[in-house]
Formats: structure tokens, C-alpha cells, sequence
């Protein structure tokens, strides 16, 4: 991780961030990957606890606390890099914006970032203090969606780096690792090192990241300002769904994705009042108004994205065309095979209509197979009732299978918190 300079109060540090970024060149791909930070980690973390079979410390001191928790919490050590694994996939540095690091090489900005939000609040890491300072950056230096979902997996590295350092510095004294830690400005003593950035990785496990991100996003604090009013009620996977769709116009338009967000709410608030669909941001994220939207900030989406696009609008064409298509290859190929074969066509043709039923059948599991593959699953928008329905939002269906016997009279009544469970009363 890189060297960082001594913290002070959170506004300092923002500030600092601040100018060290502007002054950094933009770079697009920085090198490595999560993946490799992640191999590291586990390569140096499986050295230390090997060594640990042969280490003995005397009762009572602190090299024997420290083995103590190395021993006891190495499920909760384990489970931090298996997080690792999962929240850094192959290729996520690239969506991350870089800087050069002191060599002239790129980097993740996030990586410099993570290692002085970790000064600034010490250890163990307090998440109130973690969002406060977060946030103060947020205010001076926005970070990007991505930065925000990759800030606790950098986390986790940047606390199994620094264990794995103190760690080293009591199998080992006097080695770098130790010398490092003592220099850190946080704790001298390993086995203080160690339990609390043990207790820091157990804080961050138990964490809702998603309430940090919605704290702290300047995307999401202007995506709240709807003028239809309807994004703060939603549900949190409809509000994550909006916030991935400012992100992906952000990345093929090449424009912030705070200034993104501010342009949706600017265009729904220009809309006449009666057009209650598109005074809503959703119109122009998710629906028919995207594309416009993008076409005004001239983003270019990927080919393969373009692609499926066509497609969606031509449903039935493209269906259709996948089913019949190999269907009709099936049955043309076994008639030439029966003709080379030296079957007359009296029976060449009664064949062929006996195989068109399996033929289709065979060509629609295979195109409804792809359709998987090219279209992923989208959830409906959906508003949030789990603290009670609004007034606003009372809605009641009846539906009566058969209408053959006169249906007795019904009253329904909401009082569940769920928008889902209602009381029904016969009179």
C-alpha cells in the first residue's frame, strides 16, 4: 500500500485528498488486479499461520495474547479474504479511476485513499468515524460508485496487510514488517495490531456497506431529490438498480457520475406537471427515456449492449427467427442426409413432417437457453413498505376465479407493516 502522510481532522484530509488528486494524470486502466492483490495477501497470510505451528511465546506476555488471536480468529482472517475474493473479481481495477503512483505507474486512487481513511480513524476501525470522514471526502473529491462498493474489500486488504505485518514483526523481531508497523502511528505493540485489525475485520463483516454507500454517495443524495418524489420510497434494490444505470452512462459518456445524477433530476423537473411518468427519474434510467438521455450527454453504450437493444425491439422477429432458424437447418440436413442415402422422396417428405415437432422442440430449448444468456432478469421498481404503507399508497384487488355464483360480500382491510398481507372479512 502506498505511504501516506500523519492525518489530522477529517476536513484536513479530505482537502489533502483533494489536491493530491487534481494534481495526479487521469489515467483510464491501472495496472494489477484484485486477483493479485488477493493472491498476496493469501500467500503471506498461509506463511505466517505455518510458521505459528512452531512458534512458542512465553505465558503472559504479549507475543502469547497475540498468538491467542491469531489462533482463535483464524476463521474470521480466513473469511476476510474469501470477502476478498468475492468483492474484487478479475478485471475490477479497471472500472476503478487511477493515478500514478510514486514509480509513474498506474494505480487505483482508491488504494491511496483507503490507506489514509484508515489513519484518520485508527484502530479499531469506528464505522461512525469511518462514514464521518468518508463523507468529508465525498464533499471535496466524490468518489465514484464503484470506488464506493470496492472501498470494504480495500479495507479488508489494507487491515490483513497490516496484520500480517505485526504478525511478521513477532515471528521475526526486528524485521521490516515490524519496523513498519511501529512507524504507523497507530500501535508499536504486534499483538495490539493484531487484535484490532481483527476486531476492525469482524466490524466490517457485520456491516451494512449498502447504508454507507446511500450515507455518503453525492449520486445518491441527488438521485433523492426526484421531482416525482417516488426514488426515496423505494425499495433498496430498485435505488441500486437506478444508481448502477447513472454509473453506466457515466462510464460510456465519459461524464461524472454526480453531474449524471444532476442531469436525470434537471430533465424530470422540466417536464410539465401533469406527466407524472416523466417527472420521474426512472423514465430516463430505465425505460424509454434512456436512450434519449444518453443521445443528450453523447454516450456511446458498449456494441454487445447496442446489440441487445435491437433485439428488444424486435421481439418477435428475433424469437422467432431463433427458433425456426435451427429448426428448419435440423430438418434440411436430414433430408439431404435420406436423399444421399438414396431414399426416395415418397418417404423423404412424410419423414421430414413426422421430425418437425421434435425439431422445434429441440431448437426452442436451445434458443430459450440463449435468451438467458444474452438477457439477464429485470426486477420490476418497487416501492418500500416495510415500515408501514403510506396513505398515499392504500390499493386494494379483488379477484374472483368464477363468476358462476354470486360472490358474497367482501370487505378487505390493510393492516399488515407488509404490503403483501391483508385481513379479510365476510359479512
Amino acid at each position: 500500500m502506498a505511504a501516506a502522510p500523519d492525518s489530522g481532522s477529517f476536513a484536513q484530509l479530505a482537502d489533502r485528498l483533494a489536491r493530491w488528486s487534481a494534481e495526479q494524470a487521469d489515467l483510464r486502466r491501472p495496472r494489477g488486479s484484485g486477483r493479485q492483490l488477493e493472491r498476496e495477501l493469501t500467500r503471506r497470510v498461509d506463511g505466517i499461520y505455518t510458521r505459528l505451528g512452531a512458534f512458542v511465546a512465553p505465558p503472559g506476555t504479549s507475543e502469547a495474547s497475540a498468538l491467542e488471536w491469531l489462533l482463535d480468529n483464524h476463521y474470521v482472517v480466513r473469511g476476510g479474504l474469501n470477502q476478498l475474493r468475492q468483492d474484487l473479481p478479475r478485471g475490477h481495477f479497471a472500472h476503478l479511476p487511477a493515478v500514478r503512483d510514486a514509480v509513474g505507474d498506474p494505480v487505483p486512487r482508491l488504494l491511496h485513499v483507503t490507506t489514509l481513511l484508515l489513519e484518520a480513524c485508527g484502530l479499531p476501525l469506528d464505522v461512525d468515524r469511518l462514514v464521518a470522514a468518508l463523507d468529508q471526502v465525498q464533499q471535496r473529491m466524490p468518489l465514484g460508485l464503484s470506488e464506493l462498493w470496492a472501498l470494504p474489500a480495500l479495507l479488508r486488504a489494507e487491515l490483513l496487510g497490516l496484520l500480517v505485518d505485526a504478525a511478521q514483526g513477532m515471528l521475526q523481531p526486528g524485521a521490516p514488517g515490524d519496523d513498519a508497523t511501529a512507524g504507523s502511528g497507530r500501535a508499536s505493540a504486534p499483538g495490539s495490531v493484531i487484535s484490532s485489525c481483527i476486531i476492525s475485520l469482524r466490524q466490517l463483516a457485520a456491516l451494512q456497506w449498502v447504508d454507507v454507500v446511500e450515507r455518503t454517495s453525492r449520486v445518491e443524495a441527488a438521485l433523492r431529490e426526484d421531482p416525482a418524489g417516488v426514488y426515496a420510497a423505494m425499495d433498496p434494490a430498485s435505488r441500486d438498480r437506478y444508481r448502477r444505470a447513472v454509473e453506466e452512462i457515466a462510464w460510456c459518456s465519459g461524464t461524472e457520475e454526480t453531474r449524471v445524477a444532476q442531469a436525470v433530476v434537471e430533465l424530470s423537473a422540466s417536464q410539465p406537471p401533469d406527466s407524472a411518468t416523466r417527472r420521474h427519474v426512472g423514465f430516463y434510467l430505465t425505460d424509454d427515456g434512456r436512450e434519449p438521455f444518453e443521445q443528450q450527454l453523447e454516450a456511446r453504450p458498449a456494441g454487445i449492449e447496442r446489440f441487445r437493444r435491437w433485439l428488444r425491439r424486435h421481439p418477435t422477429g428475433f424469437y422467432l427467427g431463433l427458433i425456426l432458424t435451427p429448426a428448419g437447418l435440423l430438418l434440411v440436413t436430414a433430408a439431404l442426409l435420406l436423399a444421399e442415402q438414396g431414399l426416395a422422396l415418397d418417404w423423404i417428405v412424410p419423414f421430414v413432417l413426422v421430425a418437425v415437432v421434435p425439431a422445434i422442440s429441440m431448437a426452442t430449448i436451445v434458443g430459450n437457453w440463449l435468451v438467458t444468456q444474452l438477457f439477464a432478469p429485470q426486477l420490476l421498481p418497487a416501492l418500500d413498505f416495510e415500515a408501514g404503507i403510506a396513505a398515499n399508497c392504500t390499493t386494494v384487488v379483488l379477484y374472483r376465479r368464477s363468476s358462476a355464483v354470486r360472490p358474497r360480500p367482501v370487505t378487505w382491510r390493510a393492516t399488515s407493516r407488509s404490503a403483501t398481507s391483508v385481513t379479510r372479512t365476510r359479512r
